[in-house]
């Protein structure tokens, strides 16, 4: 039985939902990370890191049949995100 376009609209705003409430959970992970460096004195951005990241979340992406470009991309935009945030908190602290 085929779904209706409704039905499958439907099921993508309920995953878009999702990974909107698992973004907001990374990021405040994130938050926290960024808050552990500036009181231990460590460096905001971790270069060695990102690059590991990237490359696993690349993996990721192959092992789903997803696009690796796209997927870096998006992980390139979050990275970037928590880098600024992250600084951004260290100067008001």
């Amino acid at each position: 039985m085929s779904d209706s376009l409704s039905e499958m609209r439907s099921r993508i705003d309920k995953i878009d939902q999702g990974i909107i409430e698992i973004l907001a959970k990374r990021f405040s992970v994130a938050k926290k990370v960024g808050q552990y460096k500036t009181n231990h004195q460590l460096p905001a951005q971790d270069k060695t890191r990102e690059r590991a990241m990237l490359l696993q979340r690349k993996n990721w992406a192959k092992q789903y049949g997803l696009s690796e470009g796209l997927v870096k991309d998006i992980f390139c935009l979050i990275i970037k995100k928590v880098v600024k945030d992250n600084a951004q908190d260290a100067k008001t602290k």
